[in-house]
């Protein structure tokens, strides 16, 4: 296969159902059966179940276009960094296990690419999660994306890389512990290249899993999320202001959110929140209001998972009488 220009890098472990769809919707495209621009690589983090198979079934149809690879062991978060260094495109995209691409997303991909091939700024596909953004939006520096972006950096849909910068990149996996990797290799990418390029176009149709598999979700979205951005803002990369409306966001906006959903539907959610009220307070014991303000949200949002679970089961139960 001659060198592509697009590489679609694949971490997955344990989710063979949702590998196909998502490997389904991007070999259907035009531009990935008519071309070699779009390549596909899969690193399999040591599954247990039918990935191989899965995998196999593609590779027999489309050869060197899809390469299919697997670990000795699940080496975690140090996949991202196996599974990109499989690519051999021009960019290297992460891509999900769990998300099925749009159709057309390929010829957009391959058109930013093309566009953006001279000076290879940073892109960043946000997928339509950004309210505040139209279509674009250009960053020149870590403080202004991080206003932009938000905990959203977290997503690894959104990471790409070129294969220059991914090549130059020392110590890729340096924070791979924290299950934030990708956040530290964007938040050391704009500082190097100074030119973010956020793309807002929806591309993805993101898919949850019947069952999620668990970390400690406070940890890592508090403790070392936020032990990056410190880092940052220490360097002075990230204003305090920036920083403290980070902290306010990631509060009110996403662990309220989820935290709940985490304990109402903990059939699906298997994350660890262990004392969920202590690691709360010890980082938001000086925001007193902000506090207040979150219990009630926590209080509004728990109400509301448990009438439209009310809701769901009553209707399930008409469906099975009738």
């Amino acid at each position: 296969m001659n060198n592509p220009i697009l590489s679609i890098c694949i971490p997955t472990y344990n989710r063979a159902t949702y590998l196909e769809d998502t490997i389904n919707s991007i070999v259907t495209q035009k531009r990935f059966q008519e071309t070699n621009d779009v390549e596909i690589v899969i690193s399999d983090n040591c599954s247990g179940d039918n990935t191989r198979e899965v995998a196999q079934k593609f590779t027999a149809v489309f050869d060197d276009k899809i390469r299919y690879y697997k670990n000795a062991e699940n080496i975690k978060d140090a996949n991202y960094e196996k599974v990109l260094s499989y690519g051999i495109g021009i960019f290297l995209k992460l891509n999900n296990d769990t998300l099925p691409h749009q159709e057309g997303s390929l010829d957009y991909l391959i058109a930013q690419i093309n566009y953006n091939s001279t000076k290879k700024p940073i892109l960043f596909f946000t997928n339509g999660f950004i309210a505040e953004i139209q279509y674009y939006k250009y960053c020149t520096n870590l403080d202004s994306f991080v206003s932009q972006v938000s905990y959203f950096v977290t997503w690894i849909g959104a990471f790409g890389i070129w294969k220059e910068d991914f090549s130059n990149l020392k110590n890729f996996n340096r924070y791979s512990h924290l299950s934030l990797v990708q956040v530290d290799v964007m938040f050391r990418l704009i500082k190097l290249k100074n030119s973010v390029v956020i793309d807002n176009k929806i591309l993805f149709n993101g898919v949850t899993p019947a069952r999620k598999n668990g970390y400690d979700f406070l940890t890592v979205f508090l403790d070392n999320y936020f032990f990056i951005l410190n880092e940052q803002y220490l360097e002075g990369e990230l204003r305090k202001k920036t920083f403290d409306i980070e902290k306010k966001r990631v509060l009110l906006k996403y662990i309220c959110y989820y935290l709940v959903k985490i304990k109402v539907l903990n059939h699906q959610y298997q994350f660890d929140v262990g004392n969920a009220n202590s690691k709360i307070l010890h980082h938001y014991k000086k925001y007193p209001l902000l506090l207040s303000f979150f219990y009630l949200k926590y209080i509004m949002y728990y109400l509301y998972f448990i009438i439209k679970m009310k809701d769901v089961f009553h209707k399930k139960t008409i469906h099975f009488l009738i």
